[in-house]
Order: structure tokens, then sequence, then C-alpha cells
């Protein structure tokens, strides 16, 4: 997904007042999205190339343009070393107004624009011969929610995947389960051998009563043993364990966990889970697809690691 966000975070500035039911509050913008985020990180991870696939809106008066919020993204991309493969489209760039009226929880309303248009006759209209050298293709799992879009990005995989890469998708949303039999959603990420996923979606799949369990203390945690036996055509998964930043790691030869300092839901922070995603994936592949050392290069003090390759999203 690619997004322009407006963020809206008065427990940003301790003491704001609210007077008649209106927070006064610094607003910020940015460009945002699960794909952008993940192509971001992916390059301060040590990847030598990232490439973000995905459909923008273009200006009313050329199609060959990008509209203001699109515009903003292709130079944000620019600076950050980021290059696109991206559609320009009739419906305008997807926008997200985000607002924290307190901390730690969020209100969000969408509109999702040119992300809808991403289909396979949008597709077709990129090169996307970068997936056949791709070390990792990166997929936000929103994009496997509607049949048009689906059935498009679930061809991208397969190239992908054919051409030897990690296929990753990033399980989202996160009571995906609750509305789509898991049996279904294995069948859409069938060319994936890779997910990230928090441990309470996986509640859903597992038959575990989410609410009674709870996010930051549930009665148990999803263990390796769990995850080798319910998905074992996958090569490596991620976990989010809680809202405090415990991950677990799955590949073929072993698992670890680890805690990484992040705050969780700020999208303005300089660590969060997708950073600590695309670092993971960097270490896995400069390690040969294995989890030698990482445990040690993903402790509580995390470096920065470095890869040779290039990630596509």
């Amino acid at each position: 997904m690619l997004d322009y966000l407006i963020d809206i975070s008065p427990e940003r500035t301790p003491g704001s007042p609210l007077v008649n039911r209106c927070y006064f509050s610094p607003i910020r913008t940015a460009v945002a999205g699960l794909g952008y985020m993940f192509a971001r990180y992916a390059r301060q991870s040590g990847f030598d190339r990232s490439v973000l696939i995905g459909a923008i809106g273009h200006s009313a008066t050329d199609p060959t343009t990008a509209d203001f919020a699109g515009q903003i993204t292709l130079d944000t991309m620019a600076r950050d070393g980021i290059e696109s493969r991206l559609a320009f489209v009739e419906e305008s760039t997807g926008q997200v107004a985000m607002v924290f009226p307190e901390p730690r929880h969020r209100f969000i309303v969408a509109n999702s624009g040119a992300n809808a248009m991403l289909g396979a006759e949008t597709v077709e209209m990129l090169d996307l011969s970068v997936l056949d050298e791709t070390d990792v293709l990166f997929v936000s799992g929103y994009f496997l929610v509607k049949d048009a879009q689906r059935r498009a990005v679930q061809a991208l995989m397969r190239r992908a995947r054919a051409a030897g890469a990690l296929v990753v998708v990033d399980v989202v949303p996160h009571e995906i389960w609750q509305s789509v039999p898991s049996r279904d959603y294995l069948d859409w990420i069938a060319d994936a051998n890779s997910i990230m996923i928090t441990n309470y979606t996986l509640f859903d799949h597992l038959g575990w009563d989410r609410a009674a369990a709870g996010w930051d203390a549930p009665d148990r945690l999803v263990t390796a043993g769990d995850l080798t036996s319910l998905l074992p055509q996958l090569e490596l998964i991620v976990v989010v364990l809680n809202s405090k930043s415990d991950y677990l790691v799955v590949a073929r030869d072993g698992s670890l966990t680890f805690h990484a300092e992040h705050v969780p839901y700020k999208v303005s922070q300089t660590r969060d889970s997708m950073e600590v995603h695309a670092m993971v994936l960097a270490e896995y592949l400069k390690s040969g697809r294995r989890l030698d050392g990482l445990a040690a290069k993903l402790g509580e003090d995390i470096v920065a690691p470095g890869a040779e390759g290039q990630a596509a999203q």
C-alpha cells in the first residue's frame, strides 16, 4: 500500500488543551503505507536496491504527471533512494487521516484511491523485470482482500518465487481470519514462502479465544512447534508476540526470540515493527537464508545489519 498520511497526535505535545472538543496539536503529513515503509527500511537495512510497485493518481490536466499527494510521494521516495514502478491512474493517490486521541489509541479514516486500481490491467502497464532478479518480494495483505487485486498480486508472487525470491506476505488486516476462513487465506498465499504476523492474529487460525487471552498478557504464546506443524510450507515466519515488541522468528533451521526497542502505533518513531522485519530479512539473506548469528545481531540493542541483495514491494 502507498498512502499520503495526515497524522494528528496530540499526545506528542503534553498539556495540549482540549477546547470545545477540539485539540490544539501539530498536524504532520508524510508518505506512508506498508509498501513504502518496508521499502524505506529495506534500504536502511542494507539492501542495495528497493523498488516500490503500486499506483498513484495523475493530475487533473496531465495523465503523465502525478497529483499533489503523488508528487510528494515521488519526491520522498527519490530522497529515500527508493525506485518505483508506479502506474498513473485516474483515482487520486491513496490518503489516510490518522488521529491519536490518547496514547496507544488511534482513529483512522482511509481513502484507498489509486491503491484500489492496482489490478491485472494496471500491472500490465509496468516494467516488472525487477521481479526476475529480486531477493525479496514484500506483499501487503491488504492487496489480497479484493478478488481483482489478489489475482494480480498472486501473479507477481508466482513470478518472483519462480526466480528464487523470498516472497513475504504481511498478514493484515489483523482480523482477517475472523471473516475469511484460514484455509482460504492459506490458499491465497500459496505462492508465498514467508509471512509476518501477530501472535493474536494466529489465535483465530488456532481456534484460541483471543478476547479471553488478551494482546499483552495472553494465556499462551504461539510457539515454534505450533507454526512448523500448522504452516509447514513456509520457509520463514516472523511473529510479533505482543505490543512490547517481543518477536518470534521461525525458519527451517530453528527458531529464536528477541526483544526490540520501539514504540508501537507511532509512525514517527525511528524504529517500528516494519523496520525490525526488514532487518530480520536482510540478516537472514546475508546468512545464506539461515538464522545463524541472527539472535546476537537482533538483541535489545539492535544494530542495523547490512545485506547484499535487493528488495521489491
